[in-house]
């Protein structure tokens, strides 16, 4: 899986969370970005 983690950013928060947690949290956080 890709591995894009910016720091001080909202993975910063989700950092925690599971390699999984993270998938979601991505596609959320591009959902965002295309706002």
């Amino acid at each position: 899986m890709v591995s894009r983690r910016p720091e001080g950013g909202l993975s910063g928060e989700y950092s925690v969370a599971t390699d999984v947690s993270e998938e979601r949290v991505r596609q959320v956080v591009e959902e965002v970005v295309r706002r």
